[in-house]
């Protein structure tokens, strides 16, 4: 019996204690919901406030909360939110740092004091042109005209959710990355505007691995430690425009130098879809992209959707588990994706890719591949889309295991200068198959391969694949000159099509094509077949295109 009497007493304290688990779950993920949804209130709040501030004469006015006779740091009877979703007072400070002395009014925090503001009246509405808490040294210098957070017009902050007290402004402290902001009791959002806006839009970045601020920076620049940082920066403010510049850090020691994790360099170059980032390198300025261990083919392609531009920098590739212990073993490529721009100029990089958008080599490029097997074999290689070489760069490949300096497998690539080649001995210093071709833009555009005399880079077109069993490649001029050329019948196909194609006549061969369709749906390829008559555009499968079309230009046969 005192047994039986023992085991339910056992069962009972199990089922409690499951009982209370299960309720402290239940409580836990309640919780994490309401942080959830107060995240969403707190943007919404800052949105609305951003589109009530207001410009006039230059000054860009913050709207101020009027409660009776006082000015109060409480948000403004427009905001569709004024308390957290546990019921606390929101927190709204308006602050602007980057003007004179404020004078003539304050603003109350409450229990926490208050801070003098300028109220300008404008259509009968109270704004705050100036003013702001007294925060500790380096926040206010971020917050002040030049600094890196002059554009901050307001703070608004949400009490922690077992919080007791209402945080005061003037606890905001800018946290140690200098990007974000934080504060003692609660979670702080910067509102963010300027009087104008393409400096709203556009930022100048330093990366010092060590934080220390470079000799040279301009008034005004932000400084990162890491391009995690910057990324972050671009992708948060929604910069359409971004320079971030690099140092020569030879003289300091290894772990205070410049190295990237290859991953961060992959999510900067992925943020530039829809923007411009540019890498600019100060004299003897070096990139070290480090790979925690070596990747495929001893080469890693950066690819960049947008547009993005490298000046003036040598680009590494290290593979270890940290700085110290890393070694330069790898080949690092840039790469422009179909809808990215990717420029160079005075810039070493161990190669360069196109996948179907645009690259321009500019002056004083140098394709330098020392690791990856493809890399050295094909330093330049394009898979559709344009590549531009202007010339003046007398070293544009270094590869004495070059098949080809540039290969163009579908695509074009414009020769517009001179170029210098050290390639294989039995290397061509351009190549093109599968539909590239290689055009001459100018008499200037020559190569000079392995130290012998310039020659003219002679403009081809090429069908097929070359060494393959399909037939010879076309040359289209052996000259640049050109033969006749007839336009295809456009072809309409039925909207939904994966494929579209059009055929030259009999006595003609497709010296390029054009894809189109009404709603410009993206291609997943094209190209002509292996006869070179039929110029055919694809579509992905399932497809929503709409009037796809397909067109060939003809080279007619002598």
């Amino acid at each position: 019996m005192i047994s039986l009497f023992v085991i339910m007493v056992i069962v009972i304290a199990v089922s409690a204690g499951a009982g209370y688990g299960l309720l402290a779950l239940v409580r836990s993920s309640e919780t994490a919901l309401l942080i959830q949804r107060n995240q969403v209130r707190m943007d919404t709040v800052v949105n609305t406030i951003r589109s009530y501030v207001r410009v006039d004469g230059g000054r860009v006015l913050v709207p101020a909360t009027l409660e009776g006779a006082s000015y109060v740091a409480k948000a403004p009877s427009f905001s569709p939110f004024v308390t957290t979703t546990w019921g606390k007072p929101i927190v709204y400070c308006p602050v602007r740092l980057s003007g004179s002395g404020a004078t003539g009014a304050s603003m109350s925090m409450g229990a926490a004091g208050s801070y003098p503001v300028s109220i300008v009246t404008l259509n009968g509405k109270p704004y705050v042109s100036n003013g702001g808490p007294t925060f500790e040294s380096a926040t206010a210098t971020a917050l002040s005209a030049g600094g890196r957070h002059e554009n901050v017009v307001a703070f608004v902050i949400s009490p922690e959710i077992s919080g007791t007290t209402v945080p005061s402004c003037a606890l905001v402290r800018l946290a140690s990355d200098n990007s974000t902001f934080t504060v003692d009791g609660g979670i702080v959002t910067a509102v963010y505007y300027a009087a104008d806006q393409a400096s709203a839009t556009t930022r100048q970045i330093a990366f010092s691995a060590d934080g220390s601020t470079p000799t040279g920076v301009a008034p005004g620049t932000q400084i990162v430690s890491t391009i995690e940082q910057a990324t972050e920066t671009i992708v948060r403010l929604g910069l359409s425009d971004t320079t971030i510049r690099f140092y020569d850090d030879t003289s300091k020691p290894r772990v205070q130098q410049n190295f990237v994790p290859v991953e961060d360099m992959a999510s900067l170059a992925a943020a530039s879809a829809g923007r411009t980032i540019r890498l600019v390198g100060e004299a003897g300025a070096r990139l070290r992209v480090l790979h925690a261990a070596a990747p495929a083919g001893s080469l890693s392609v950066l690819k960049a959707d947008g547009v993005m531009e490298l000046s003036g920098i040598d680009v590494e590739g290290w593979v270890g588990a940290d700085r110290p212990s890393a070694t330069k073993s790898a080949d690092v490529a840039f790469a422009a994706g179909p809808t990215g721009r990717l420029s160079m100029k005075d810039t070493i990089i161990g190669a360069v890719r196109n996948l179907g958008g645009e690259v321009s080599l500019l002056s004083n490029v140098s394709v330098r591949p020392l690791y990856g097997a493809q890399a050295l074999e094909y330093p330049i290689l394009g898979s559709g889309g344009r590549i531009f070489i202007d010339g003046g760069s007398s070293s544009l490949v270094v590869s004495s295991a070059a098949a080809a300096g540039v290969y163009v497998r579908g695509g074009d690539a414009t020769v517009y200068g001179p170029v210098g080649m050290t390639i294989a001995p039995s290397g061509e210093a351009f190549w093109s198959d599968g539909g590239g071709r290689v055009l001459p833009a100018t008499s200037l555009a020559t190569v000079a391969v392995n130290g012998a005399a310039a020659v003219p880079v002679l403009s081809s077109a090429t069908f097929g694949t070359k060494g393959s069993t399909s037939p010879e490649p076309v040359e289209v001029s052996a000259n640049g000159a050109g033969r006749t050329l007839v336009v295809s019948t456009v072809q309409t196909c039925a909207d939904g099509s994966t494929n579209c194609t059009a055929t030259c006549p009999t006595d003609s061969t497709v010296a390029w094509g054009e894809c189109g369709s009404a709603n410009g749906f993206a291609l997943a390829g094209f190209g002509s077949d292996a006869t070179g008559r039929q110029w055919t555009c694809r579509w992905p499968s399932p497809s929503s295109v709409t009037a796809p079309s397909a067109k060939a230009v003809c080279s007619k046969l002598p």
